[in-house]
């Protein structure tokens, strides 16, 4: 007894079920292996486990402009990909913005990342939702 060919989409969605946290693990596993990136890693888990709060905010100013971003974009992927908590995106943004701006950027970054799982559970179809 042969199964029947699944429709187009549902075999799209049924790959994307694979291709998607694959993509993720790969991209992870290739920051990991890049040296400066480690360093970086390294260097950020110090500054935001650090006592003292002088230390946070002088790793986020070195930031620059990229800080909020890539914030923002981290609460996006969390939304997407639910691999870390919100409340650690959370803390940690708290802890090196401080409450007003941090506050905003949460805030933001929580409309995002919503709007991202929005988007692509629209996009994806409800097959995959209700996977």
């Amino acid at each position: 007894m042969t199964s029947a060919p699944l429709p187009p989409r549902r075999a799209a969605v049924a790959a994307l079920r694979w291709i998607v946290p694959g993509v993720v693990v790969l991209a992870l596993g290739a920051l990991a292996l890049t040296p400066d990136a480690r360093a970086f890693l390294g260097e950020g888990w110090e500054a935001l486990t650090s006592s003292d709060p002088a230390v946070t905010r002088a790793f986020v100013e070195d930031l620059g402009p990229a800080g909020p971003l890539a914030l923002l974009a981290g609460f996006v992927l969390q939304a997407a990909v639910p691999v870390l908590p919100a409340l650690v995106m959370t803390a940690v943004t708290a802890r090196a913005y401080g409450p007003v701006e941090g506050f905003l950027l949460v805030y933001l970054g929580t409309l995002l990342g919503a709007a991202a799982g929005y988007g692509l559970g629209r996009a994806l179809g409800d097959t995959l939702v209700r996977a």
